[in-house]
C-alpha cells in the first residue's frame, strides 16, 4: 500500500488525509506574511532629489501613514545656498540639517498643522532656524521632534562636538534679545532668523500662539540678503565619537557589506575589532554618545516606542555596530569609578537589547522566547574578552547576584556594582512594560536614575490608587480600603526594594508596607498628595487596611508599529505547519 492505511474497502494515502491541514496552514502562513510585510513606499519628489544621507548609504524606505499620506524621509545633508548678506557680520552660512516628517504624526505636539514647504523654502528655513543642543539632552530631543512633526527643517549646533559654540549662543542672545550676556545656559537654545526663541517650553508657547507660523511666512517672504543664519555643525560631526577614527570608519564599511549575513555570535563578533585597544572611560563615553544618537533619532519621547525598522538601515546604526566590535578589546572596565561602571552597564544592557531585537525580534510572551533572548547566549556581547548576556549584566553585575560568577578567577566578578533598585526603571527589555529607553552618564547618574524612576511611577499604568476596592476596614465596617496598584517589577524583584532578608523571612505584611514607603520616597514632588497617602496607609493611620496588587507586565513589542520586528517569530499557523512537516520527516 506504499505507506497507506486501510479504511473499509479503500486504501487511503496519508497525504489524502493531511492535505486539508497543509492547505489551511499554507493559507494562514501567506496571510501572516502579507500582514507583516511593509507597504510599498510612495514616491517622494524630495527623496528623489536628495540622493542619500551624509554617510553615503541609501536612506530608509518611506512609510505611509494610516491615512495614506506620504510622510517623507529624514534627510541629513549640507546645502549649498547662494551667497547671502547677513544682518550680523559674525554669523556664517549654515549647513542645513533637514528634519523629516514623523510617521503617523499628523499634527505637532502643540496641535499645529504641519507646514508644506517647497524645496527652496525648506532651504531657507533650515538656514535660519537654529538649535544649539547636545546629544542626549531630553529637551533638545523634544524640540527637534516637535519641529520634525511640523515638517520644519533646522540647523543643529552640537555644543559637545564644538564646545566653543556655546559662547556663540550667549553672544547671539545679547544681540538678538538685547539681554545681558548670561553666565550659563541650559539646552536647547533656539533662534529663528535672528530672533531669540529660548528653550523647549518657549518653543511650544511660540508654536501654540501662532507666532511660529507667522515667523515662517515672514522668513519665506524676506529678501535673501536680509536672512540671519548661523553655521551649523557639519552632519558628520553632530554627536561625533571621541574615539572615532579611520579604523572605525573601515569597520562601518565592512559591516555594510555583511548586513545580509546571519547574526553572529556574540552579536558584536561579526568582524574582528580594529586592533586598537580602547580605554574603558573613552569607549564608555563613545558608547553613550552613539546610543544618544539612536535614542534621539528613533525613540519617541512621548511613548518610548522605537522605530527599529528605520533604525536598522540608518548610518547611526552602522556607526554603533562598528563601535560595538571594539568592545571586544576594551580594557580597564573594573577600574572605572562605581557610578561610571554602573552607567556603562545600564547603557550596555540597552544596547544589547536594541541589537537583539533588530536581529531576532522582541522577546515576546513565551517563556522559551524569553529564555533564548535573555539567558541562552543567543543575544550576547563580547566585552573585554568575556561574553555577557543581558542576564549576566542585569542579575550578575547590576544586581550583584550572589550566585553569579562564582568560579575562581572569573573576570566578570570584578565588574559587579552594589545594587541600586532604581536600575529597574532604566533597563529596557524591548517590551511595552519596560521603562522608556534613556542614555545615562556616570557624572549625572544619581539625578538621571531619580528622574527615570519618578517618570515611571508617574504613569497610572505603573502606579495608581483605587478607592473602595481593597481589603475591609480593620474595625469590621463594610467600608473597604483602597487598592494600591504597582508594576509587576515590584513583585519580581521585591527583595531589591524591601530587602532580600525581608523576603527570605516571608514577612509579607512588612514587605507590603516597605513597598508603599519605597514608592512614596521616589514619587515626583508634584505627587505630594499621593506620597502622603501612601505613608499614611503604611502606618495604618486611616483605620482600614489596603490591598497591594501588581499590574500585569506588558510583554508586547515596543516597536513603533507594534510589530515583533524580525521574521524569526512564527505565527501559530506557521508553527502548526512546521509541526506537521516535522512529523512527516523520515
Amino acid at each position: 500500500m506504499n505507506g497507506g492505511w486501510r479504511s473499509g474497502r479503500r486504501d487511503v494515502s496519508l497525504s489524502h488525509f493531511l492535505w486539508p491541514f497543509f492547505l489551511v496552514g499554507g493559507v494562514c502562513a501567506v496571510i501572516s506574511h502579507l500582514k507583516r510585510s511593509d507597504p510599498p513606499a510612495p514616491f517622494s519628489f524630495v527623496s528623489s532629489l536628495s540622493g542619500g544621507t551624509g554617510w553615503g548609504r541609501p536612506r530608509a524606505k518611506e512609510s505611509a501613514s494610516s491615512s495614506g499620506r506620504s510622510h517623507g524621509l529624514r534627510v541629513r545633508t549640507e546645502t549649498s545656498p547662494p551667497s547671502l548678506k547677513f544682518k550680523l557680520p559674525s554669523l556664517r552660512r549654515a549647513s542645513a540639517v533637514f528634519a523629516s516628517e514623523v510617521s503617523g504624526a499628523e499634527r505637532g505636539e502643540s496641535g499645529t498643522a504641519p507646514f508644506e514647504l517647497s524645496t527652496s523654502g525648506a532651504h531657507r528655513i533650515a538656514e535660519t532656524l537654529v538649535i544649539f543642543s547636545r546629544v542626549g539632552c531630553k529637551y533638545c530631543k523634544r524640540a527637534k521632534q516637535l519641529l520634525r512633526r511640523l515638517h520644519l527643517p533646522f540647523t543643529t549646533v552640537d555644543v559637545e562636538g564644538e564646545p566653543g559654540r556655546l559662547e556663540e549662543a550667549k553672544d547671539l542672545i545679547v544681540r538678538a534679545a538685547g539681554q545681558e550676556r548670561p553666565s550659563s545656559l541650559t539646552l536647547p537654545q533656539i533662534f529663528f532668523n535672528g530672533r531669540y526663541i529660548g528653550g523647549y517650553d518657549d518653543l511650544v508657547v511660540f508654536s501654540d500662539s501662532g507666532a511660529l507660523r507667522e515667523a515662517v511666512h515672514s522668513t519665506l517672504q524676506e529678501p535673501a540678503g536680509k536672512l540671519v543664519t548661523v553655521r551649523g555643525t557639519p552632519p558628520g560631526r553632530v554627536g561625533s565619537l571621541p574615539v572615532w577614527d579611520d579604523a572605525l570608519e573601515a569597520q562601518v564599511d565592512k559591516l555594510r557589506h555583511l548586513k545580509s549575513m546571519k547574526a553572529p555570535y556574540p552579536l558584536n563578533g561579526g568582524i574582528e575589532p580594529t586592533g586598537i585597544p580602547r580605554e574603558a572611560g573613552s569607549i564608555a563615553e563613545s558608547l553613550r554618545r552613539s546610543m544618544s544618537r539612536l535614542d534621539e533619532e528613533f525613540v519617541s519621547p512621548e511613548d518610548g516606542l522605537v522605530d527599529y525598522h528605520r533604525m536598522r538601515t540608518s548610518d547611526q546604526w552602522y556607526r554603533f555596530l562598528a563601535l560595538a566590535t571594539d568592545l571586544q578589546q576594551v580594557k580597564g572596565l573594573n577600574s572605572l569609578p562605581e557610578e561610571e561602571r554602573k552607567a556603562f552597564f545600564i547603557n550596555l544592557y540597552n544596547c544589547v537589547t536594541f541589537h537583539g531585537v533588530t536581529e531576532f525580534g522582541s522577546p515576546g510572551t513565551s517563556l522559551w522566547q524569553k529564555y533564548k533572548f535573555f539567558k541562552s547566549g543567543q543575544v550576547a556581547y563580547n566585552v573585554g574578552g568575556v561574553v555577557l548576556t543581558n542576564d549576566d549584566i542585569e542579575n550578575g553585575i547590576l544586581r550583584d547576584g550572589p550566585t553569579f560568577f562564582q568560579s575562581e578567577g572569573d573576570p566578570r566578578s570584578s565588574l559587579k556594582v552594589p545594587l541600586d533598585p532604581r536600575i529597574h526603571f532604566a533597563l529596557n527589555c524591548g517590551s511595552m512594560g519596560c521603562p522608556p529607553v534613556s542614555v545615562y552618564r556616570g557624572d549625572r547618574l544619581e539625578e538621571e536614575l531619580s528622574s527615570s524612576t519618578a517618570a515611571f511611577l508617574s504613569s497610572p499604568k505603573n502606579f495608581r490608587i483605587e478607592e473602595g476596592e481593597g481589603a475591609p476596614a480593620s474595625s469590621g465596617e463594610e467600608r473597604r480600603g483602597p487598592t494600591v496598584w504597582v508594576s509587576q517589577l515590584f513583585e519580581w524583584y521585591m527583595g531589591d526594594f524591601v530587602g532580600r532578608e525581608t523576603v527570605a523571612s516571608e514577612k509579607k505584611e512588612t514587605a507590603r508596607k516597605k513597598i508603599l514607603n519605597w514608592v512614596a520616597d521616589h514619587l515626583p514632588p508634584e505627587r505630594r498628595d499621593q506620597r502622603e497617602r501612601l505613608e499614611a496607609l503604611a502606618k495604618g493611620e486611616e483605620g482600614r487596611d489596603f490591598e497591594l496588587k501588581f499590574v500585569k507586565y506588558d510583554w508586547g513589542p515596543n516597536s513603533s508599529d507594534r510589530d515583533p520586528v524580525s521574521g524569526n517569530t512564527l505565527s501559530w499557523s506557521q508553527r502548526i505547519s512546521s509541526f506537521i512537516l516535522n512529523l512527516l520527516k523520515p
